[in-house]
């Protein structure tokens, strides 16, 4: 998937969807479109806030359950 992407420097470009974390991280980018707007980085939120589950593990086939050889 392709997403429409505003740099520091004003311009415009589409890159792939998997390239964007990158680019936040790097500092590259000013904004970027998603479906609701843009998205202007430090301004709005790019991503729910990561917690760490603690309940009960409910997933199937966990390590534990499949010893490797």
């Amino acid at each position: 998937m392709l997403v429409m992407v505003r740099y520091i420097d004003g311009n415009y470009d589409m890159v792939v969807a998997h390239r964007l974390e990158g680019l936040i991280k790097a500092g590259k980018i000013l904004e970027f479109r998603r479906g609701n707007g843009w998205a202007r980085i430090g301004r709005d939120s790019t991503r729910g806030p990561e917690t760490d589950y603690e309940g009960e593990e409910r997933r199937k086939g966990t390590s534990s359950d499949h010893p490797t050889y």
